[in-house]
C-alpha cells in the first residue's frame, strides 16, 4: 500500500502532496521582501555615512587660486603705495601714494576714474590704516594729523531704470561711468559703486613732525599713539563734537605722555621705535624697534602710564623686524622678520605674572615660511586669515590659529617686494608691485579646520597656554573660532560613563531578581511596569532633571549622596532579616516577599535624611557645596569617599578568596539561623575594616597636603546642572531597555540547567550567578551595549540637565556638552557650507563612527560569550 493510499485509508481523504502555488509565491515574495529590507538597511546606513563623508571632506581640501588681474600702466607702476583696498564686489581699487594722494581705478581695465590730489602745503610723514580699510590717520611734518574715512557708496538700479548704454552688459561685468563704476549683477540688475573719501580738519598733536602712528576709531572717539621726530611718545584720545549752530567740528584732545628709556639696540638700528601699536581699549601701548626690542606700556591709568615689560620679539640677533600688524580685535600681534619667520604674540594672564597689569606678552604661534624677508601683511576682517607677502613676490594665505597654509601664489615674472591686500569677502587677493596691480580670485575653503586643531590643544587668543576649547561662534567678526572637538567627545564619554554607572547595576540586578525570584504573576506586572518607563519622552526627563531634581539635590547634596549607601544597606539588612525569620513563617510569607523588600526603600531614604547632615558636618565642614569649591574644610572627607570603593574592593577580594572558603566549610555544621547571624557579623566586620583602611589612607593623604579638589580631580566647584543629575536622570532612560533585553536573555536559559543546579544543592543566588548569568552573558552584554548606544546618542536630557558647557573635566559636579547635544543646538543656526556647519557634520560623523565601533566590538564580545555559553 502506497503512502497516499494509507493516508486515504486512515483519514478518509486523499492528501495532495504538491505545494499550492499561492504558498510558493508567498514564500518567494517573503524572501524578496526580507532581502530587500536587509539590503535596504545596509544601503541606508552606508548612504548616511557617505553623505556625512561628502559634507565633511571639503574641510580638509586645500584652497584654490585663479589669476584674474594683471593691470599695468603709468598710473599703476612705480613705487609701492602707502595703502590700497577694494570694495566687497571688487569693482574698483583705491590707492594712496607715498605723498597722500588717492587714485581710484576700475578693476577690469585699470582705467583711472577718480583722483584726489594731495595737499601741497604740508608733507606727509607717517600714516596708520585700519584693518578694514575704512579709515586712516595721516601724520604731517607740522605735527598735525588728519583723520581720513573711506567708503564705497552702493546704489542698486533695476534693469528697466538703467541707462541704455549699460543694458547690453553681460552679468558679472563692470564698466566705468564718470567717477563711478557700474556692475551688472548675476540677477540681471545693476549696482553703481562710487568711492568717497572724507578728510577731516588738521588736528595739532605735536610741535615736531609725527613719524610713527597707530590708531583705532570707535564710537567714543579716536585713540592715537604717536611718536614725533624728537622721540616723544604719547597716547592721544581725540573726541570730536559738531557745533549744532555752525556745523563746525571741534576736537578735544586728551593727552598722556609715555616716558621710556631706549633699550640696548643692535648696531645700526634707529633709536626711534619702528612700529607702534595700541590695544582695542587703549589700555596697552607697544613700541617695537627694528632689532626686535619691544616695550609694552600699561595705560590703564591714562594719566600715569607705566612700563609693563620689556621683551625681545626675535630669536636671533641677525634678524630684523620687517612687518607688523594686529589681527581683528587687536588681541594678537603679528610680527614678521627678515628671515621669513612670523610670530603671533598674545596677551596672557598667568598667576605668577609680576607686571603692573598682570599681563605677559607671549608668543603663541611661530611660523617659518622660508628665508625671504616678510614685507607685507593683510589680515582678514572676517576671520583669522592672514595674507603674507615676501620680497620675492610670493604670497601665502595662512590661518593664524592653527598655522594651516590655505594657498600660495606667485606674482608672475616678479621677484621683488610687493604690498598685499585681502578682499573684504576673502574671495580675492590683490598685490601691488613696481610692475602694477595683480589679482587672484581665491577660495580658501576651510583652513580653520585641521586634524590638529580639531583634536589637539591649540593656543587661542586670551588663553595662557594651548588647550582644548569648543566655542564656534561669537558676537562679531573679531571673534576667534575655537573648534576643538575633544571636549564634545569627552562630554559624550563622560555622560555615557556616569549614565551606565548608575543604570547598568540597577537594570541587571532587577532583571536577575525578576527572572530568578519573582513568581510568574508578579513577573508579568513588574516587567510591564518597567517597560512603560521607556515611553517617557526625553524632554520630560530633562525637564524634571533640570527644574525639579537639580535644585533639590543642590540644597540636600549630602543627603542625596548618602542614598547611595543607605538604600543598599537597608536592602541588605532586610535580606538578612528575612533569613533570620523562622522557616515556617518565611514559607508562608514567600509570595509577599517583594512587598516586604520594598519596605526597605523608604527606610533607606529615611536613614539618609538622618545620616546625611551628620556626615556633612563631620566630613565636609557643614556645607558640601562650599567644601567642593575649596572654601572650607580639609580634603579628608573627599579622600575618604574616594578610598571607600577601593578599600571595599580589596577587602571584598580578601574575604571572598580567604575567609569565604573557610566560612562555607564551617557553615556545613550550622543551621540556617546561625549561618545568617554569622554571615551578618562577617559583613559587619568587612565594612568596619573597609572603613578603617579608607580612613587611614585618607588621613595620610590629608597629612601630606594632598587635596582631591580641583579642576583635574573628581571633585570641584558644584554646578547645579551637572554629571550627577544627568547620570541619575539618563539612567532612568536606559534602565528599561537594558532591563527588558537582559530579562529576556535570562528567561531564555533552559530550565533544566536551573533544575540541575537546585538538585545539586545550590541556592537560587548561586544558581543565578554561576549558572544562569554565564549562560545568558551574550544577551546581557547585548543589553548593555544597546543601553550604551542609547546613552551616546541622547540629546535632550543632556541639553537640559547638563549645563551644556563644553569643558574638559571629569568632575562629577560640573556640566559638559556632548556631540549630539551640540549638533542639536548649533546646526539649525549654522550657515550652510561654512566651516562651522561642516564641523558639526564632522561631529555627527564621529558620533556615527563611535556607535559603529561600539556595535562592532559588542558583536565580537557577544559572539565570544555565545561560544562560551554553548561550551558550558
Amino acid at each position: 500500500m502506497s503512502d497516499s493510499e494509507k493516508q486515504s485509508y486512515y483519514t478518509g481523504y486523499k492528501r495532495n502532496l504538491q505545494t499550492r502555488w499561492t504558498v510558493r509565491w508567498a514564500e518567494r515574495i517573503s524572501k524578496w521582501l526580507i532581502a530587500l529590507g536587509g539590503v535596504g538597511t545596509v544601503v541606508c546606513v552606508l548612504g548616511v555615512s557617505l553623505f556625512l563623508a561628502i559634507v565633511v571632506l571639503p574641510l580638509f581640501l586645500d584652497g584654490d587660486a585663479q589669476p584674474t588681474q594683471n593691470l599695468k600702466g603709468e598710473q599703476l607702476t612705480g613705487d609701492l603705495p602707502l595703502s590700497f583696498s577694494t570694495d566687497e564686489y571688487r569693482t574698483q581699487v583705491w590707492v594712496m601714494d607715498q605723498k597722500g594722494g588717492v587714485k581710484v581705478f576700475d578693476s577690469d581695465k585699470g582705467q583711472l576714474i577718480k583722483s584726489i590730489p594731495v595737499a601741497q602745503e604740508n608733507e606727509l610723514t607717517s600714516s596708520s590704516f585700519s584693518l578694514s580699510g575704512k579709515d586712516a590717520v595721516l601724520g604731517y611734518k607740522d605735527g598735525t594729523v588728519r583723520i581720513a574715512h573711506f567708503k564705497f557708496d552702493s546704489q542698486f538700479i533695476r534693469r528697466e531704470n538703467i541707462s541704455a548704454e549699460f543694458k547690453d552688459m553681460e552679468p558679472n561685468t563692470i564698466r566705468a561711468d564718470g567717477e563711478s563704476v557700474v556692475q551688472c549683477a548675476s540677477n540681471g540688475h545693476f549696482r553703481r559703486q562710487t568711492f568717497i573719501m572724507t578728510l577731516e580738519e588738521p588736528i595739532k598733536i605735536s610741535e615736531a613732525p609725527v613719524i610713527r602712528l597707530d590708531h583705532l576709531i570707535s564710537e567714543a572717539g579716536t585713540k592715537v599713539v604717536a611718536l614725533d621726530e624728537t622721540g616723544n611718545l604719547s597716547l592721544k584720545f581725540i573726541i570730536k563734537t559738531v557745533n549744532m549752530f555752525t556745523d563746525e567740528a571741534e576736537y578735544e584732545i586728551q593727552d598722556s605722555k609715555i616716558e621710556y628709556k631706549v633699550p640696548n639696540l643692535a648696531e645700526g638700528v634707529d633709536k626711534n621705535p619702528r612700529y607702534l601699536f595700541v590695544s582695542k581699549l587703549a589700555d596697552r601701548v607697544i613700541a617695537i624697534w627694528e632689532d626686535g626690542n619691544c616695550l609694552r606700556f600699561s595705560t590703564q591709568d591714562f594719566e600715569n602710564p607705566e612700563l609693563a615689560e620689556s621683551i625681545q620679539l626675535l630669536n636671533s640677533s641677525d634678524k630684523r623686524v620687517t612687518a607688523v600688524t594686529p589681527l581683528p580685535g587687536r588681541g594678537t600681534l603679528i610680527v614678521g622678520d627678515s628671515k621669513g619667520g612670523i610670530g603671533a604674540w598674545v596677551n596672557t594672564k598667568p598667576l605668577e605674572a609680576k607686571t603692573p597689569d598682570g599681563i605677559i606678552l607671549a608668543k603663541a604661534h611661530e611660523f617659518e615660511l622660508g628665508y625671504s624677508p616678510i614685507v607685507s601683511f593683510s589680515p582678514s576682517s572676517r576671520n583669522r586669515l592672514l595674507a603674507i607677502a615676501n620680497d620675492q613676490g610670493a604670497i601665502k594665505l595662512l590661518n593664524v590659529t592653527n598655522g594651516n597654509e590655505a594657498l600660495k601664489v606667485q606674482i608672475e615674472g616678479v621677484a621683488e617686494p610687493s604690498k598685499v591686500v585681502l578682499a573684504p569677502k576673502n574671495d580675492a587677493i590683490l598685490a601691488f608691485s613696481s610692475q602694477g596691480l595683480h589679482g587672484w580670485t581665491i577660495d580658501p575653503r576651510h583652513p580653520e579646520a585641521t586634524f590638529a586643531s580639531l583634536f589637539l590643544p591649540v593656543w587661542y587668543e586670551d588663553y595662557d597656554e594651548p588647550t582644548h576649547v569648543w566655542q564656534s561662534t561669537g558676537g562679531d567678526d573679531e571673534f576667534e573660532p575655537k573648534l576643538g572637538l575633544w571636549p564634545l567627545v569627552f562630554g559624550t564619554l563622560k555622560a555615557t560613563f556616569y549614565t551606565l554607572l548608575f543604570g547598568v547595576p540597577i537594570a541587571l540586578l532587577a532583571a536577575i531578581y525578576t527572572s530568578e525570584y519573582l513568581t510568574n504573576k508578579w513577573k508579568a506586572r513588574i516587567k510591564t511596569l518597567v517597560e512603560l518607563m521607556a515611553s517617557l519622552p526625553s524632554v520630560v526627563l530633562g525637564f524634571i532633571g533640570a527644574l525639579v531634581l537639580a535644585p533639590v539635590v543642590q540644597n540636600s547634596l549630602a543627603t542625596f549622596l548618602s542614598l547611595v549607601i543607605t538604600v543598599p544597606v537597608a536592602f541588605a539588612l532586610g535580606g538578612y532579616a528575612w533569613q533570620l525569620m523562622p522557616e515556617r513563617i518565611g514559607l508562608r510569607l514567600e509570595p509577599m516577599r517583594l512587598v516586604f523588600m520594598m519596605i526597605a526603600f523608604p527606610i533607606g531614604i529615611a536613614i539618609a535624611f538622618i545620616v546625611g547632615p551628620i556626615l556633612e558636618s563631620l566630613l565636609f565642614a557643614g556645607d558640601s557645596v562650599l567644601w567642593l569649591d575649596g572654601q572650607i574644610g580639609s580634603a579628608f572627607g573627599g579622600w575618604l569617599v574616594l578610598m571607600l570603593p577601593i578599600s571595599g574592593l580589596i577587602v571584598g577580594l580578601f574575604y571572598s578568596r580567604v575567609i569565604g572558603p573557610r566560612f562555607r566549610q564551617k557553615a556545613l555544621d550550622w543551621d540556617a539561623r546561625e549561618t545568617s547571624i554569622r554571615d551578618l557579623l562577617r559583613l559587619g566586620s568587612a565594612c568596619l575594616i573597609t572603613l578603617a583602611i579608607a580612613c587611614g589612607v585618607a588621613g595620610l593623604l590629608t597629612l601630606i597636603g594632598a587635596d582631591c579638589r580641583g579642576s583635574s580631580s573628581v571633585f570641584d566647584t558644584y554646578i547645579q546642572r551637572n554629571a550627577l543629575i544627568v547620570g541619575f536622570v539618563m539612567g532612568f532612560a536606559v534602565i528599561p531597555i537594558i532591563y527588558t533585553i537582559a530579562e529576556d536573555a535570562l528567561a531564555a536559559v533552559p530550565s533544566h540547567l536551573r533544575a540541575a543546579s537546585y538538585g545539586a544543592g545550590a541556592t537560587p543566588w548561586q544558581t543565578a550567578v554561576r549558572i544562569v548569568v554565564p549562560t545568558a552573558m551574550s544577551g546581557l552584554f547585548s543589553a548593555i551595549m544597546i543601553g550604551l548606544g542609547r546613552a551616546v546618542g541622547e540629546t535632550m536630557i543632556v541639553l537640559m540637565a547638563a549645563g551644556n558647557t563644553p569643558i574638559l573635566e571629569m568632575n562629577l559636579f560640573n556640566g559638559f556638552r556632548t556631540l549630539s547635544a551640540n549638533i542639536a543646538v548649533e546646526l539649525p543656526e549654522a550657515v550652510p557650507d561654512s566651516t562651522h556647519y561642516r564641523t558639526l557634520f564632522l561631529a555627527a560623523f564621529i558620533l556615527f563612527l563611535m556607535t559603529f565601533v561600539i556595535n562592532t566590538v559588542a558583536e565580537s564580545v557577544r559572539i565570544h560569550f555565545r561560544k562560551r555559553s554553548m561550551q558550558l
